[in-house]
């Protein structure tokens, strides 16, 4: 029995007895996932492999390997268990590339300017092209750690080393899936009107946002269009999906409180998960909110 919502998540009661699930570890003795579900297991149809265990009655079992969560798990099979799973996640990518000096003189011009560690925002072309990605982090070279430096720092590192190649150490985030969608906002009487409204809905659902734009509509005005990736785990919750239906049936949020312009929101990492930037996008800010009776909707022409 799953009393989980989270699509993410499971949340499992089992009876006594053997769960019919083999584990393996994630990492060296760290993390333990489903590697087979049998046929008589009760999770049949609940996890497949790759999901992680995470607890057991309460247990967190996320620092140990495999055959300790197993043993955790049996160890309690006298008795009825809550299991929690999470769905497998991408992990960060670690690579070790060799570079000679030129093509080190080029990452370090590739990188982003005050950022910490140094991180590509570009990917040069040469021996990096198809390895590495933008947003990849250099983390060492050769042995040398250069996680607390910015692309300044690093660049004064590269010059200060002698030899002819040198060993670099990248670490490229893993990509979150990206499906983006949208909502907008319009308020016939001020666009400051269509933002407080445009706040108030990120208030009550709890939206996380990619990104904010204004879309010209010519005559009928400006509005705001609110972008978010749907397949972000936290846009995932059932508030954000009742939100976005409640919308479409032109059932609006009502603010109360209002504070100020909209501030730009931080890029994401790696930037290619961003949609791209544009002059008229921005963060919106959380106010308070209540819900109000439905008012009409504005229709597109």
């Amino acid at each position: 029995e799953n009393d989980d919502t989270d699509p993410l998540r499971r949340d499992v009661r089992v009876g006594p007895g053997r769960i019919g699930v083999i584990f393996e570890d994630v990492a060296r003795g760290v993390g333990a996932r489903v590697a087979v579900v049998t046929r008589e297991s009760p999770l049949q149809g609940i996890v497949d492999a790759g999901w992680i265990i995470t607890s057991v009655n309460g247990v967190d079992v996320t620092g140990v390997g495999a055959a300790a969560a197993e043993a955790v798990v049996e160890k309690r099979g006298d008795q009825a268990r809550r299991l929690i799973f999470e769905a497998p996640r991408g992990v960060d990518e670690v690579r070790e590339i060799a570079l000679e000096k030129n093509a080190l003189q080029d990452v370090g011009a590739a990188l982003a300017p005050d950022v910490k560690p140094p991180t590509l925002e570009t990917v040069p072309p040469g021996t990096l092209l198809g390895r590495v990605a933008p947003g990849s982090r250099i983390v060492s070279v050769d042995g040398v750690d250069l996680t607390g430096l910015d692309a300044r720092e690093a660049r004064m590192v590269f010059g200060k080393l002698t030899g002819t190649a040198f060993a670099l150490r990248f670490v490229t985030p893993a990509v979150t899936p990206v499906l983006l969608d949208s909502v907008d906002f319009f308020d016939e009487k001020t666009f400051d009107s269509s933002k407080a409204a445009a706040s108030a809905w990120c208030e009550h659902s709890g939206v996380v946002l990619a990104s904010v734009e204004t879309v010209n509509r010519g005559r009928q005005g400006d509005r705001i269009r609110l972008w978010y990736n749907k397949l972000d785990r936290r846009n995932l919750r059932p508030a954000v999906a009742l939100a976005v239906e409640e919308h479409s049936q032109g059932i609006r949020p009502s603010s109360v409180a209002f504070g100020g312009d909209l501030p730009r929101p931080p890029p994401p990492t790696p930037p290619r998960d961003s949609p791209g930037d544009s002059p008229g996008r921005r963060a919106v800010k959380k106010v308070v909110s209540i819900f109000s009776s439905p008012t009409k909707v504005d229709e597109e022409v």
